[in-house]
C-alpha cells in the first residue's frame, strides 16, 4: 500500500510554533490543530479546541477556528475562488510550471475496490464546528503588493484588510500602515514594513511559498489568502513550517536507495522552498486543491497511509474504526463521482441539458449524496462540470478553439478554471484525474475528523507520510518488477519506477516495467525532471 500520493502542484506543511509576538497566543493554547505544533510528538489523542480569542481579528481566533461548512459557505467558497486568469508568477517553489506538471491520479488506497454507489451504506455524519474564522473573500488586485510591488494603495488596503482579517496583521500594525484606497500615488514599502512581513509569514506558514513578501494578483499567495480552508470546515495547520511537528522523520526508516529517489521526488514537487502547507495549484472542479505537502498528498492515499501505519494514526487521535470511516468517505465519493462520469455522453451535453441532468440527479440522489459524503449539492453540480468538461476538451487542440464554443466557455466559467488549466486539460487529459482526487480530498476535509488528517497531511511539510508512502512504494515496485521480468531492477529502473507510482499510481507500473529495454523508449515527462536530480546509492 501506498503512503501518500503526488501532485506536481507545491503543498508542504509544518506544525509551526508561532514566531511573532502576535502569535505567542496561539502556541500556548491548545486546538485541534495547534497542539501538535510545539513538537510535543509523544502526546496522542485529540485535540480539543480551546475556545476562540475574543477578536475575530487575531491570529489566535484564526488558528482555533474552523469553518462552518454549511451548504452556503461552502457554496460561497467555491464562489469566491473562481479568480480572474490566475498564473503562478507569484514564485512558486516547483522548478517548472505547476500547470505543466504531472498531478496524482491515485484513487484511495485503503480498499483495491471502489464498490459500486448502492453497496456503500451512509458514512458517519458530522457537525460541522462554527468558528470565527474569516469566510473566503475575493481578493482583486491589479498589480503586485509588497516588497518590490507597485503597491497600488486599493490594492494594499487589500491585502492589508486580509492578512489583518486573517490574523497576520496585529490591530497596531493594521492601524499604523494601513493604505488609503482613494490615494493614487503608490505606497512605498517603507511605510509598510509590518504588512511586509506579515505577508512572508502567511506564505511561510500557508502557501508554502519562498517568502519574499510579494504578493501577485494572479499567484499562489493571493490563491491561498483568498481561502486558506479551500472551502472546507478545515483550517490551515500552522504546524506545516514546523520540522519538529508529527511523527519524527525517521519514522519510516528509508533504505539508502530510497533517500536518493526521496530527495529527487522533493526536489521536483517543491524545489527548495519554505514548507507550509503549499497546496496544489492546477484548478480542479472541487474547489479544493487535490494534494498538499512537500511529497503531494491526496486525501485518499492519505488515509491509505494511516490505516498501513496505525501509530501514525494514534499520533492524530485516530483509531482503526475512525480511520476505516474516512475511507468509507472516500470510497463513497470517488463512487458518486463515477457515477456522474457516467450521466456524460461522448462529446458532452449543451449548457441548457447539463443543468436538466444536474437537476434531476440532485433529485434523485442529493440527500443520499450529502449523508454519505458531508458535500453539498453544489459539489454534484461541480461534478458534473468536471465530467462535461473532460468530454468537451477532446480533441479541441488549443484554449481558444475550446473557448469559442459557447457551451464550452459557459462550462470553464462555471468551474473558475484559469487559461492555463483549460490548456492542461487539453495537452493531457490523464490530468482530469484530478477532479476526482479533489473532490475525494474535500469530502474528508469536510468530515469529523478532517482537520486531524490535514494536520497528518501537512505536519513538518507533509515530509514525514510522503516518504513513508515513498518507501513503501519503492518496495512495492522492486517486487513486482522480479516477479514480472525475472530478474531484479536496476537501481535506475528501480528509481524511475518508484518515482512514475508515486506520481502516478501503481496502474501505471506494468507498463513502466514492459517498456524496460526496449529501444526508443520515452521517459514520462515527470520522471525524466526527478530523474536528473537522481544520484545512484554509492
Amino acid at each position: 500500500m501506498s503512503v501518500s500520493s503526488s501532485s506536481s502542484s507545491n503543498s508542504s506543511a509544518r506544525n509551526s510554533a508561532s514566531s511573532s509576538s502576535q502569535r505567542s497566543s496561539v502556541s500556548s493554547q491548545s486546538t485541534q490543530e495547534s497542539s501538535q505544533k510545539t513538537g510535543d510528538k509523544t502526546a496522542v489523542g485529540k485535540d480539543v479546541a480551546a475556545t476562540p480569542a475574543k477578536s475575530t481579528q487575531t491570529r489566535a481566533a484564526f488558528d482555533q477556528s474552523r469553518f462552518d461548512a454549511t451548504p452556503a459557505a461552502n457554496a460561497k467558497a467555491q464562489n469566491l475562488l473562481k479568480a480572474p486568469d490566475f498564473s503562478l508568477s507569484d514564485k512558486l517553489l516547483s522548478p517548472t510550471p505547476m500547470a505543466e506538471q504531472d498531478l496524482p491520479l491515485q484513487a484511495p488506497e485503503l480498499s483495491s475496490e471502489v464498490l459500486s454507489l448502492e453497496a456503500l451504506g451512509p458514512a458517519a455524519t458530522f457537525e460541522p464546528r462554527p468558528g470565527t474564522l474569516p469566510a473566503p473573500a475575493a481578493l482583486d488586485l491589479s498589480d503586485a503588493v509588497g516588497a518590490r510591488g507597485a503597491n497600488v494603495p486599493a490594492d494594499v488596503r487589500q491585502v492589508q484588510d486580509r492578512l489583518h482579517e486573517l490574523g497576520f496583521l496585529s490591530d497596531e500594525a493594521y492601524t499604523a500602515e494601513q493604505a488609503d484606497p482613494a490615494q493614487t500615488e503608490a505606497v512605498a514599502e517603507a511605510a509598510m514594513p509590518q504588512t511586509i512581513e506579515a505577508i512572508r509569514e502567511f506564505q511561510r506558514e500557508v502557501a508554502g511559498i519562498t517568502p519574499d513578501g510579494n504578493v501577485g494578483p494572479n499567484g499562489g499567495t493571493v490563491f491561498s489568502m483568498r481561502d486558506p480552508t479551500y472551502g472546507t470546515q478545515t483550517t490551515f495547520n500552522p504546524g506545516a513550517a514546523d520540522s519538529t511537528a508529527g511523527v519524527p522523520v525517521d519514522t519510516f526508516q528509508l533504505s539508502p536507495e530510497v533517500e536518493e529517489i526521496v530527495e529527487a521526488i522533493e526536489t521536483v514537487e517543491t524545489g527548495t522552498g519554505e514548507l507550509g502547507e503549499s497546496p496544489a495549484m492546477l484548478r480542479n472542479a472541487s474547489g479544493t486543491p487535490a494534494s498538499f505537502g512537500q511529497g503531494q498528498l491526496v486525501g485518499g492515499t492519505a488515509v491509505g497511509v494511516l490505516a498501513e501505519y496505525p501509530e501514525v494514526a494514534e499520533h492524530y487521535g485516530l483509531d482503526a474504526t475512525e480511520v476505516a470511516e474516512l475511507n468509507t468517505i472516500a470510497q463513497q465519493t470517488t463512487a458518486t463521482y463515477n457515477d456522474i462520469l457516467g450521466q456524460i455522453p461522448d462529446g458532452g451535453l449543451s449548457e441548457a441539458d447539463l443543468q436538466t441532468r444536474i437537476t434531476e440527479y440532485t433529485e434523485a440522489h442529493g440527500a443520499e449524496f450529502r449523508e454519505q459524503t458531508g458535500l453539498q449539492d453544489a459539489d454534484i453540480e461541480n461534478m458534473f462540470r468536471a465530467a462535461q468538461l473532460r468530454e468537451q476538451l477532446q480533441g479541441v487542440g488549443t484554449v481558444d478553439r475550446a473557448m469559442e464554443d459557447p457551451d464550452i466557455a459557459a462550462n470553464v466559467e462555471a468551474l473558475g478554471l484559469r487559461a492555463s488549466d483549460v490548456r492542461t486539460y487539453i495537452n493531457n487529459p490523464d490530468f482530469h484525474g484530478e477532479h476526482r482526487q479533489g473532490f475525494v480530498t474535500r469530502a474528508l476535509f469536510s468530515s469529523e475528523n478532517g482537520q486531524a488528517l490535514r494536520n497528518a497531511m501537512t505536519d513538518n511539510g507533509g515530509i514525514p507520510l510522503a516518504r513513508g508512502l515513498i518507501q513503501d512504494n519503492y518496495d512495492r515496485v522492486v517486487s513486482t518488477g522480479a516477479r514480472q521480468l525475472g530478474r531484479p531492477l536496476t537501481p535506475a529502473e528501480a528509481a524511475e519506477a518508484t518515482m512514475l507510482v508515486h506520481n502516478r499510481g501503481m496502474g501505471a507500473l506494468s507498463g513502466l516495467l514492459a517498456s524496460f529495454g526496449q529501444r526508443g523508449r520515452v521517459q514520462d515527462p515527470y520522471v525524466a525532471r526527478a530523474m536528473e536530480h537522481w544520484t545512484p546509492p554509492q
